[in-house]
């Protein structure tokens, strides 16, 4: 848990922006939605 929890402290303040994140939430949070519309309209077809 402390080892993980130091992990991901060490990961956080490394060269990367703190935005670097975010957007790598915001870019799989919108491909979730496109598959998720996507397969709602295709699904009344089928």
């Amino acid at each position: 848990m402390l080892y993980t929890y130091h992990m991901a402290l060490k990961r956080k303040s490394h060269k990367n922006p703190p935005s670097h994140g975010l957007w790598m939430d915001i870019a799989t949070g919108a491909i979730a939605a496109a598959l998720f519309i996507l397969f709602a309209l295709l699904m009344p077809k089928i």
